[in-house]
């Protein structure tokens, strides 16, 4: 649908199947900007280091990826430690509250964010 809707629109997106943490396709370019959304959500060590590593791979010294996030745990604990701690460790990253463009998300609702990551 996606890749559908890029030629209709007419689009130069790249629209490609990725498999986390596999080759990729000499159709995507490196440096790239990279957008995620539901992306992170309860990965194991090996999940999360195969997306942390396709991540890098796309974006390479100067592309940027900026990955939607939302606490899901019931009890309010960050479930999703290993990806952050991976991502963190080989980028620079800045944390964008969501409420500021509304959308019914309130102020004192601080577990939905958008990150923004650039090679270190």
């Amino acid at each position: 649908i996606l890749r559908r809707n890029c030629v209709k629109q007419g689009s130069e997106a790249k629209v490609v199947e990725l498999l986390w943490g596999g080759p990729i396709s000499s159709q995507v370019p490196r440096g790239a900007l990279v957008i995620g959304c539901d992306v992170v959500y309860n990965h194991d060590e090996a999940t999360s280091q195969a997306l942390v590593r396709t991540i890098m791979d796309l974006i390479g010294s100067t592309g940027t990826c900026m990955i939607t996030y939302e606490n899901r745990s019931s009890d309010g604990s960050l479930s999703d430690l290993e990806f952050f701690d991976r991502i963190n460790d080989v980028c620079e990253v800045e944390c964008v509250q969501l409420s500021q463009y509304g959308y019914g998300i309130s102020e004192e609702d601080e577990w939905r964010v958008l990150y923004r990551y650039t090679a270190k």
